[in-house]
C-alpha cells in the first residue's frame, strides 16, 4: 500500500496539466462508430484509460498504443465480444460504456462487465433499467443493483427511451454513444440531471467526429444519430484535465506560491470541469490564465468565500473544499448528493479529510459547509479514491502531513508526486 509522508513546503514552478481522461475514454468509445483508424495523441497515462482500451479490445477493436502519448484504433466491422469479461477497473464511466456497447453485439452472444471493489459499489440501475427498455437482456450476477452485470448481444428493438439521471449521468453518455452503433436513440430524461456537463462533453465528441447530437437547453431531450459510416474528422488530440490542473492550482493559492499549469485548452462554451476558474471568481477571487501559452499562473486576490453549485461539475467538490479552508467567511458546496456513488462515498471522505488537518467542516447529505479554520498536520487513509489523496496532499503542505495508500492516484494521475516533487515539494515515501 505504502505512505508518503508530505513536509510544509512551498513549491513554485511549472508544471504541464495531465491528459483529460473523461474525453479521452469518451474519444476512444466514440471511434467504435467508425469505419476507419481514428487516431488519439495525448492519450493519459492511468489505469481508466488503460480500462478504456482493454474495454474496446475485448468488444472487438484493435488499439495500438505506442511509446509516446499516441493510440491508433482500428474499429471492428460490428461489435462482437472476443472475451469473456471485461475488467473496468475502478472506472464507472468505462463499466457502462462498455455493457451498452456490449449490448449491440449479435444475438446470442454475451459479455460479463465487472470492475475492482470500489465500483462494486456503485449502483447501477439506471443504466440496467435503460438497457433493458430498450430491449436488450441484462443480468445482475451477484447483487441488484450493484456489479457485475451479464449484457446480452442482439442489439435494441427501440430508438426512444425516457430515463432517470438522478445518480448519475454516465448512463445517458453510455446510451448516447452505443446510440451510434443502433441506428439512432432519441432519449427523454425526466426529473433533475446531475453532471450535466459529462452529458454536454459526450455530444461535443459525438459533434467533433462530424455526426449528429441535439442536445436541448435544459437536457430533457437527447437525439444522437450517425449520418455517415465515416467520420469527417480521424485526428483527435485530447485536452488538459482542469479537475486535476486545480490541486497545483489549489497549492499555489494556499502555499501563495508560483505555479503555472500549461496545457490547458481554452475553457469550452458550456459548463464542465474547465469551469473551474469560473468558480474561483465566484468565490470572490480573480485568476490569470494566458489563453496564448495556455497557462494558469496563479491567483491574483484572496478568496471571500460564498456558495458554489456543483452539480454539473461534482469532481471540483475536493479542490474548492480546501480553497473554502482558506478563505474569508468559508464556502458551501451545493448540488453533490451524488458524490456518495463516487470512488468512495465523496461527501464523507471529504469532510473526514478536512477534520483530519483541523477543519471545521460537516455535510448534510446534499451540500458540504468548510469554514476558514487554521490548518494542522493530519494523518488519513485514502479510501481507493484518488481525488482524497490530492486533495489531502495540498493540505499537508501547510504544516505536513501523511497519506497511507497514496498510489490510489495512479487511477487518473500516476505521475502525481513526482509532478509535486518537481515544483519543489518535499515528500518522503516508505
Amino acid at each position: 500500500m505504502g505512505r508518503v509522508y508530505i513536509d510544509k513546503s512551498t513549491p513554485s514552478g511549472r508544471i504541464t496539466a495531465p491528459p483529460y481522461k473523461s474525453h479521452a475514454i469518451r474519444v476512444l468509445f466514440v471511434s467504435m462508430a467508425s469505419r476507419t483508424p481514428i487516431t488519439i495523441e495525448n492519450i493519459p497515462k492511468s489505469r481508466d484509460f488503460d480500462a478504456a482500451v482493454r474495454a474496446v479490445r475485448c468488444l472487438g477493436a484493435e488499439v495500438h498504443v505506442g511509446n509516446g502519448d499516441k493510440a491508433v484504433v482500428y474499429p471492428p466491422e460490428r461489435i462482437d465480444p472476443v472475451c469473456k469479461a471485461i475488467d473496468a477497473g475502478g472506472s464507472a464511466t468505462v463499466f457502462k460504456f462498455a455493457s451498452a456497447l456490449a449490448s449491440q453485439a449479435p444475438e446470442g452472444r454475451d459479455v460479463v462487465v465487472d470492475g475492482d471493489p470500489t465500483l462494486r459499489r456503485r449502483p447501477i440501475d439506471e443504466l440496467v433499467y435503460s438497457l433493458r427498455m430498450l430491449g436488450s437482456r441484462v443480468e445482475f450476477l451477484v447483487r441488484d443493483p450493484y456489479p457485475p452485470i451479464r449484457v446480452y448481444g442482439g442489439g435494441w428493438r427501440r430508438k426512444e427511451i425516457k430515463a432517470s439521471a438522478s445518480k448519475s449521468s454516465q448512463h445517458i453518455s453510455a446510451l448516447m454513444i452505443a446510440g451510434l452503433l443502433s441506428g439512432g436513440v432519441d432519449i427523454s430524461i425526466s426529473g433533475g440531471v446531475v453532471s450535466r456537463g459529462f452529458i454536454w462533453l459526450t455530444g461535443w465528441v459525438i459533434r467533433s467526429f462530424g455526426w449528429i447530437a441535439d442536445l436541448s437547453n435544459d437536457l430533457s431531450r437527447i437525439r444522437v444519430y450517425r449520418d455517415s459510416d465515416t467520420p469527417r474528422k480521424r485526428s483527435f488530440r485530447v485536452m488538459g484535465d482542469y479537475t486535476l490542473a486545480a490541486y497545483p492550482i489549489v497549492a499555489s493559492y494556499v502555499t501563495s506560491g508560483s505555479i503555472s499549469v500549461c496545457g490547458l485548452d481554452p475553457p469550452l462554451s458550456f459548463t464542465g470541469d474547465w469551469s473551474l476558474f469560473r468558480y474561483i471568481e465566484q468565490l470572490g477571487s480573480k485568476v490569470s490564465y494566458d489563453p496564448d501559452s495556455l497557462c494558469f499562473n496563479g491567483f491574483l486576490d484572496s478568496v471571500v468565500g460564498g456558495e458554489v453549485d456543483l452539480a454539473d461539475s461534482p469532481d471540483l467538490a475536493p479542490p474548492l473544499s480546501v480553497i473554502g479552508v482558506f478563505s474569508e467567511r468559508g464556502v458551501s458546496i451545493s448540488g453533490v448528493s451524488h458524490l456518495r456513488y463516487k470512488e468512495s462515498n465523496r461527501l464523507d471522505s471529504i469532510v473526514s479529510v478536512l477534520r483530519s488537518f483541523g477543519v471545521e467542516a460537516s455535510h448534510d447529505g446534499s451540500r458540504i459547509l468548510v469554514h476558514p479554520s487554521k490548518v494542522r498536520a493530519g494523518s488519513i487513509y485514502c479510501p481507493n479514491d484518488h481525488r482524497i489523496a490530492m486533495m489531502a496532499s495540498i493540505l499537508a503542505l501547510v504544516d505536513g502531513g501523511a497519506i497511507e495508500n497514496y498510489r490510489c492516484v495512479e487511477k487518473s494521475w500516476p505521475g502525481y508526486w513526482s509532478v509535486l516533487e518537481s515544483i519543489g515539494v518535499r515528500i518522503r515515501y516508505s
